[in-house]
C-alpha cells in the first residue's frame, strides 16, 4: 500500500526523485534531437564543402579568324564559402596588357580571343570572393605556340610589298631591332624601311633549328599565315632533315633539290638553290602547299612526283641553281639561267635577263653573271622579272651584285637604296634573296 500510494501521489503532481530524473533526460533528449535537426538543415548560401576554394585550368588553340591568332579557354570551379559569390578572371598577354571579366557562375568555361601570332606567355588569374568576406585566388600560365613566323605581323606589314636578304652580316647603326640585337645576319629577312621581317631562326622554327643557316632564296606566298618559301646556305644540323639546296617552307615542307631538277634528267642530285619564285594562281599555289604539307621529304624524292603535282594544280616553280650542269661539256643550263621545275626548260637565259650591251652568256658572249635572286608577277610574264646577279659589271650599263635589276632594262634599285637607313659601316652588302609583291 505504501508503494502504491507513493506512485499514486506522484501522478497527482508530486514530484519524486525518479520522476525528476526522467524529466531531465527527456528534456535533454529533445534538445539533442532539435540541435541535430538544425545542424542537418543547410544554411542558405553555404556549401557543405566548407572553406572557400577554387580550382582553375587554361589552354589555348590556334584560331581560324584573320584578326585572332589564338582562343584561350579558361575553366574554373568554386567550392565552399557563402553566397553571394563574385568570380573575376584576368588574362595578361605577352605585351603586359590585361583583359578582365566578371562571372557569377561557380563553375564554367570562358573563351578569350587573343591576337599574338608571334606567341608568348599568358598569365591567367582568377579571384573569388564570397558573402562572408572570404577571398581566394588561383593562377595558371599558358604558352602560346606561334601561329605565324615571329616578327611577321598581319595587316600592315613592312615586308608585304618587298623583302630581301644581304650577302654579308652587319651591325645596324640606324634603327635598333625590337629584340635589341643590332647585328643583322645574312640569314635574316629584311623589309622596306629597314625593318627585320624575321630572324633566320624564326624562319626555321618549324624545323627546330636555332642556328643561323643563312638565306639564299625567298618567296612570300601568304602574309596572313606567314607562309614563306626559302632556301638556306648551310645544311640542317639535324642529319637527313634538309640540305642547302632544298626548297623549304615555314610550315615545315621540304622539297629536295633533286625533285626540282627531276625534269632536266640529270644525274647530279643537288646543285644548290639560289633563287625561287612560285608561278600560277595564288589559290592554286596555296592548295598545292596544303597538300604538300601532308607529304614527307621522301615522297617528293620519288621520280616525277613534284612535276605531276605541279601540273595537277597548274602552277610552276621558277628557280636558279648554284651550279652549272652538265659541266664542263656544253651546258644544259648555267647557274645564271632561270629554270622551270615543272617543264624542265630554261625560262630565261642569263643573256636574256641582262641588257644587250652586257656581255652575258656562255659560250657566245663570254660571261655568266649568275642569278642570286628572282621575283616576278605570279602570272607567267617574263617581262616582270626582277633579279640580282652574283657578279658586278663596270661597263656603260654597270651594276653591282647587290642591285635589283629589271629584265633587259638594268638597275631599278641600288644596293645602297635598300640598306641606307640601317646606316651600316659599309655601303655595299650584296643581295641574296628578293621578293617584290607587284614588280
Amino acid at each position: 500500500m505504501h508503494q502504491r500510494d507513493l506512485l499514486a501521489g506522484g501522478t497527482q503532481g508530486e514530484v519524486g526523485p525518479r520522476a525528476s530524473i526522467l524529466g531531465a533526460w527527456t528534456v535533454a533528449l529533445l534538445l539533442c534531437v532539435l540541435i541535430g535537426l538544425l545542424t542537418a538543415l543547410p544554411i542558405f548560401g553555404q556549401s557543405a564543402a566548407g572553406a572557400l576554394s577554387i580550382s582553375i585550368s587554361a589552354s589555348s588553340s590556334p584560331s581560324q579568324e584573320a584578326s585572332v591568332s589564338h582562343i584561350l579557354d579558361v575553366s574554373w570551379k568554386v567550392t565552399g564559402g557563402t553566397a553571394p559569390y563574385k568570380v573575376t578572371i584576368a588574362v595578361t598577354g605577352p605585351d603586359g596588357g590585361a583583359v578582365v571579366e566578371t562571372e557569377e557562375a561557380l563553375e564554367g568555361t570562358r573563351g578569350f580571343p587573343l591576337n599574338f601570332p608571334e606567341g608568348g606567355n599568358i598569365l591567367v588569374r582568377v579571384d573569388v570572393s564570397d558573402g562572408a568576406g572570404s577571398t581566394v585566388s588561383g593562377t595558371a600560365r599558358v604558352t602560346l605556340v606561334p601561329t605565324t613566323t615571329p616578327g611577321i605581323d598581319t595587316g600592315s606589314f613592312p615586308c608585304e610589298k618587298m623583302a630581301f636578304s644581304t650577302e654579308e652580316d652587319f651591325v645596324t647603326r640606324g634603327p635598333l631591332p625590337p629584340d635589341g640585337n643590332p647585328i643583322i645576319s645574312d640569314g635574316d629577312l629584311l623589309g622596306d624601311g629597314c625593318v627585320i621581317c624575321a630572324r633566320n631562326r624564326e624562319l626555321l622554327s618549324a624545323f627546330n633549328v636555332n642556328e643561323d643557316l643563312g638565306l639564299d632564296a625567298v618567296d612570300i606566298l601568304d602574309v596572313r599565315r606567314s607562309l614563306i618559301a626559302f632556301s638556306t646556305e648551310l645544311d640542317s644540323p639535324h642529319a637527313g632533315q634538309f640540305t642547302a639546296g632544298d626548297l623549304l617552307l615555314t610550315n615545315g615542307i621540304v622539297i629536295p633539290n633533286a625533285a626540282l631538277l627531276e625534269a632536266f634528267q640529270l644525274r647530279l642530285r643537288n646543285l644548290g638553290l639560289d633563287a625561287v619564285h612560285f608561278v600560277g594562281k595564288l589559290d592554286a599555289i596555296l592548295a598545292f602547299l596544303e597538300s604538300a604539307q601532308k607529304m614527307g621529304r621522301d615522297y617528293w624524292a620519288q621520280a616525277g612526283a613534284l612535276q605531276a603535282s605541279l601540273r595537277q594544280y597548274d602552277i610552276d616553280i621558277w628557280f636558279s641553281t648554284e651550279g652549272t650542269a652538265p659541266y664542263p661539256a656544253w651546258p644544259t643550263f648555267l647557274d645564271g639561267d632561270l629554270l622551270s621545275a615543272r617543264d624542265g626548260i630554261i625560262v630565261a637565259r642569263n643573256s636574256l635577263l641582262l641588257p644587250v650591251g652586257v656581255p652575258a652568256g656562255i659560250p657566245n658572249r663570254g660571261v655568266d653573271f649568275g642569278l642570286d635572286a628572282v621575283t616576278a608577277k605570279r602570272v607567267s610574264e617574263r617581262e616582270s622579272i626582277h633579279f640580282s646577279t652574283e657578279l658586278l659589271y663596270r661597263g656603260e650599263l654597270g651594276f653591282s651584285d647587290g642591285d635589283v635589276l629589271l629584265i633587259l632594262d638594268g638597275v631599278i634599285y641600288t644596293n645602297d637604296e635598300l640598306i641606307r637607313c640601317f646606316e651600316p659601316a659599309a655601303r655595299f652588302l650584296g643581295l641574296d634573296a628578293l621578293f617584290i609583291a607587284e614588280p
